[in-house]
C-alpha cells in the first residue's frame, strides 16, 4: 500500500525538463555551463547517478550557480524513488536526506524519509515475528 502511495506521488511528480541551459558564449563559467548542460541532460533522461554525479560537481564549487540546487534535488528526490521502489530503503534515505541538505525545506522528501522509516520498522518487526 506505501509503495502505491510513493509510486502515484512519483508518477504524479514526474521529472519535468529541467530548464535549457543558456548557450557557453553568454556564460560567465564555460566549464560549470558544460558540467551543468551534462547534468540537466543526464536528469531528463532519469540517469540519476549520473546526474548527481555531474550536478554535484557543479554544486561544490558554486552552489548558486543557475538552477543547479534544484536540478540536483530533484535528481536525488527521484535516485530515493527508485530505491525506495527497490526496497532498498536505507539508500533511499540516504538520498531523501541529501535533497534536504541542498533544500532543507523540501517537504516531499521529508514525508519520503518517514514512510520509509515507517515501512523500514513495519518489515523489521514483522521480521522478529
Amino acid at each position: 500500500m506505501v509503495l502505491l502511495c510513493l509510486c502515484v506521488a512519483a508518477c504524479t511528480t514526474a521529472p519535468h525538463p529541467a530548464p535549457a541551459p543558456e548557450p557557453a558564449q553568454t556564460d560567465a563559467y564555460p566549464e560549470y555551463h558544460r558540467l551543468y548542460a551534462g547534468g540537466v541532460n543526464f536528469l531528463n533522461k532519469g540517469d540519476f547517478p549520473n546526474a548527481i554525479r555531474v550536478l554535484e560537481q557543479v554544486w561544490v564549487r558554486d552552489p548558486a550557480y543557475r538552477e543547479v540546487a534544484s536540478s540536483l534535488a530533484r535528481a536525488y528526490l527521484f535516485a530515493g524513488l527508485e530505491y525506495y521502489a527497490e526496497g532498498r530503503y536505507p539508500l533511499a534515505i540516504e538520498m531523501w536526506e541529501n535533497v534536504l541538505s541542498v533544500n532543507p525545506g523540501h517537504a516531499k522528501a521529508r514525508r519520503y524519509i518517514a514512510r520509509a522509516r515507517d515501512e523500514r520498522r513495519r518489515l523489521d518487526d514483522a521480521a522478529r515475528k
